[in-house]
């Protein structure tokens, strides 16, 4: 694993993500994309311009690479892998390492 950008967090590493199941992949994706939605309710009020923007940006990403990884013949490259970690650097420390022991990368 290595460590988040956000307080030394662990998280899978691209080799682990590559090799990862696809059914494992997907249930991880989908679980962050949904913490993205809640880190983005805490810019609710007052209105955080930067941190909706950011946590939009990070839904987008992640929710095109859980479509494209829902199709099996799609590959999971380290490219790919890297971008989505890339992503989940963003999440509140504590909560990708949540995240990464409670699904079955």
């Amino acid at each position: 694993m290595s460590d988040d950008l956000r307080g030394g967090v662990p998280l899978p590493d691209a080799a682990q993500m590559v090799a990862a199941p696809r059914k494992g992949l997907i249930h991880f994706l989908a679980c962050a994309i949904g913490e993205f939605t809640i880190a983005a309710r805490a810019a609710y009020e007052p209105v955080v311009v930067d941190q909706l923007m950011r946590c939009n940006e990070a839904i987008h990403r992640l929710s095109g690479h859980l479509r494209d990884l829902a199709d099996p013949d799609e590959p999971m490259t380290h490219s790919r892998a890297d971008g989505i970690l890339e992503q989940l650097s963003l999440l509140p420390p504590g909560r990708a390492r949540e995240l990464a022991t409670g699904s079955p990368l």
